[in-house]
């Protein structure tokens, strides 16, 4: 069994966007070269959402600050406009996988307040992320604001932002279908369950497989945590330069990551806790992967990774699982 670690999980800031005002800034256009490939981007979505703005005449300030934790972004409603981006934010998105979509979620989200007039927007989506990139202010349910801005779930969410009335699309509906089983590819055969611990104070992704399976997969396990140690277990899938994973919490939480990536893509809730054996599925199709607890897809996520040859168990710090079953089946003709 190889283990990799994950050292980042708990460091994650809980990100907050807010709006504030003052009277003193002059009417003027004044945009860090930084920013405005940024602001280009908002302005070009806009145009083709049929929304045209001429800042150099309405004029427009966009500017870096020191922020107090944990805002990242502030907009000032001054004549004109003060969009405020906070520094230790972007230096700490730089280089990371998501730098751009975590960039871009941001500015995009502070000019929504100040061009478009919007509001917070803290309603979900039928899988229960949040449905729209307008969501923040006060924290609701003690959710994180983490929003995956990338694949095809961000032209939803610049469809909804200069369109609030946009309908989600079908891929974003909870799914209470499994794939079908096809080729066993490997099994860990257990006669009684076995039980994993972490004795590290940290994260710990345990590699159970290390191979190529060829295409797309299904690994689904069968396993209980001890409600006495552990506060979640998950699945996870990749390399060790890049791994995605699914945490499922005993409530029904489920926080959706990747370790090259600033913070998570989503917190997701299960319809009712999941307390006792749990069967938990990862399928790969492709650069896409779904994550199902017994048998209803959670969570559907398209973002790319270098590789997907280690499979493996997520377990909390100094958490303990037992494990029934270890299965993973190859999905499609070729494998």
């Amino acid at each position: 069994m190889k283990i990799y670690r994950s050292l980042f999980y708990l460091l994650f800031p809980c990100l907050f966007f807010s709006c504030g005002g003052d009277d003193d800034a002059l009417k003027t256009y004044s945009v860090d070269p930084e920013l405005d490939s940024y602001l280009q981007r908002f302005l070009s979505s806009a145009k083709a959402h049929g929304k045209n703005f001429d800042l150099e005449a309405e004029g427009l300030i966009m500017e870096f600050a020191d922020l107090p934790s944990p805002k990242i972004g502030l907009c000032h409603f001054t004549d004109p406009i003060k969009v405020q981006i906070d520094r230790t934010f972007w230096r700490e998105t730089a280089g990371k996988a998501d730098q751009e979509s975590q960039r871009e979620n941001t500015v995009f989200h502070e000019l929504g307040h100040g061009l478009l007039r919007r509001q917070h927007v803290n309603t979900k989506l039928p899988d229960t992320e949040w449905k729209s990139i307008m969501c923040g202010g006060e924290q609701v349910d003690d959710r994180g604001w983490f929003l995956n801005f990338t694949g095809a779930r961000k032209q939803y969410y610049l469809d909804e932002l200069f369109e609030p009335s946009t309908q989600a699309p079908a891929f974003l509906q909870v799914v209470e279908q499994l794939p079908e089983k096809g080729t066993e590819l490997y099994r860990m055969d257990l006669k009684e369950p076995i039980a994993l611990s972490n004795r590290e104070n940290m994260g710990v992704l345990n590699g159970m497989v290390d191979d190529d399976f060829g295409n797309d997969f299904y690994l689904e396990v069968e396993a209980m945590m001890d409600p006495s140690s552990s506060s979640y277990m998950g699945l996870f899938v990749g390399s060790e330069n890049s791994c995605s994973y699914f945490d499922l919490y005993s409530q029904g939480r489920v926080l959706v990551a990747n370790t090259a990536c600033y913070q998570p893509f989503a917190e997701v809730f299960a319809s009712e806790s999941v307390e006792g054996w749990v069967r938990m599925g990862l399928l790969r199709h492709g650069d896409e992967l779904s994550f199902y607890v017994n048998g209803t897809r959670l969570y559907w996520n398209d973002f790319p990774m270098d590789s997907y040859r280690k499979l493996g168990l997520c377990l909390s710090p100094k958490g303990r699982i037992v494990v029934k079953s270890f299965v993973v089946y190859g999905v499609g003709t070729e494998n």
